[in-house]
């Protein structure tokens, strides 16, 4: 407490962000660390905007399971029923290319016994970063962020965790509706080899995981790995990974070029 018997006032996502865009490791803490804070009624009702999709009844999240060799499951891939009619309410929302999967002949996912991380690196990261770069061929460096949302209706816990649907983050401009947000680069690394930045490719598998770990198990099968680009004419570079984020609300509506949901590792 301070010398007149108050508590010192948190630092401001803003003042977070500027931390973290000098401080690497301060970045990490950021980027992963579960951040509670009361969620308002009408942020609430603005979520609930986005009911389930459905056709005849809801539409399920999840597709295909893929294993790898030994029978372990290595990644579940979204509905592609369910990512259609996301596509069809918003056109920037894009499936992953399933083809670029490596498996061997009898359809198991090929890990040549590596971590998870490495294996979701060569099957999903690096092919997702060539399909980026190919869907904006004009681009030689995009601005990404890696997160993780709900692709069939927000799920919410009564009081300070909210997860909102695909196509509400749309609208905001990213996944905690925040002034600023941490952006890190898609392009050509070495050899020319399409790649995302480390940081994105540690939040499409670790911040899933995070998410589904404090829900239902029911709702943690709406949660997908999604991978947001960014105009870059529309967000201003505050140092570091940092950015702001449009003011006029509909300038944030449409500073996401393109959203891939793209398959989850187990």
């Amino acid at each position: 407490m301070s010398g007149n018997g108050e508590r010192p006032k948190p630092p401001s996502i803003e003042e977070m962000l500027r931390k973290a865009s000098t401080e690497d490791s301060g970045l990490g803490s950021i980027v992963f660390a579960n951040k509670e804070k009361l969620i308002t009624p009408s942020e609430v009702e603005d979520a609930f905007r986005y009911t389930p999709l459905q056709h005849g009844a809801t539409l399920a999240a999840e597709g295909i399971v893929i294993s790898n060799a030994t029978g372990d499951v290595g990644l579940t891939l979204p509905n592609p029923e369910l990512v259609e009619a996301l596509h069809t309410a918003d056109s920037r929302i894009s499936s992953f290319d399933e083809s670029w999967l490596k498996r061997d002949p009898h359809g198991k996912l090929m890990t040549q016994e590596r971590d998870t991380e490495v294996t979701y690196n060569i099957n999903v990261s690096m092919p997702l970063a060539a399909q980026v770069l190919k869907d904006f061929p004009d681009e030689k460096f995009l601005l990404g962020r890696g997160i993780a949302a709900s692709i069939n209706g927000p799920i919410y816990d009564g009081k300070n965790f909210l997860v909102r649907d695909i196509r509400h983050v749309m609208r905001l401009g990213d996944e905690q509706g925040e002034d600023s947000t941490l952006l890190a680069g898609i392009g050509r690394g070495s050899e020319n080899v399409p790649n995302l930045h480390h940081r994105i490719n540690q939040f499409l598998i670790s911040g899933q995981r995070n998410l589904r770990g404090r829900v239902t198990p029911e709702a943690a099968r709406t949660i997908f790995p999604v991978l947001l680009i960014y105009d870059k004419s529309k967000v201003k570079a505050m140092g570091g990974y940092a950015y702001a984020l449009p003011n006029d609300p509909s300038e944030r509506e449409t500073c996401i070029l393109k959203a891939y949901v793209v398959p989850r590792p187990e």
